[in-house]
């Protein structure tokens, strides 16, 4: 049974307005999933893979890592004198909390006046 707006077009609009509503579907269905999994990732950003972060603009990426990972905030490079690669170390001073499940081993770092974690007087000769 045909509604009267239905009845008065011609053949080729009603399948040209269903293909339209065939296509359309899926792509609304989409970009509410897509809107869906983009404020679940503004809410919780942690969800985040880390090789999905390594593909962000640097300053996103450290605002993202922060408090998660080591970031270069937290770090300074270490001068080399034999041509190796780049190496960061924490900066003086700096503490670091790890949350390891394992009874016995160490929750918190603090690195000594050269960016190590050394026990205090290491240097001392």
């Amino acid at each position: 049974m045909r509604s009267s707006d239905d009845a008065r077009r011609p053949r080729g609009t009603r399948v040209w307005l269903r293909s339209l509503g065939f296509v359309l579907m899926p792509m609304i269905s989409l970009l509410i999933v897509l809107v869906i999994f983009e404020v679940g990732l503004r809410i919780r950003p942690s969800l985040i893979p880390p090789k999905l972060l390594l593909q962000f603009e640097p300053g996103m990426r450290a605002k993202l890592a922060k408090g998660r990972f080591d970031t270069r905030a937290e770090m300074r490079l270490l001068e080399r004198d034999d041509a190796g690669p780049d190496l960061w170390i924490f900066k003086p001073g700096m503490s670091k909390h790890y949350d390891f499940p394992d009874d016995g081993t160490v929750t918190q770092v603090t690195a000594d006046d050269v960016g190590f974690c050394n026990e205090p007087g290491s240097y001392a000769a």
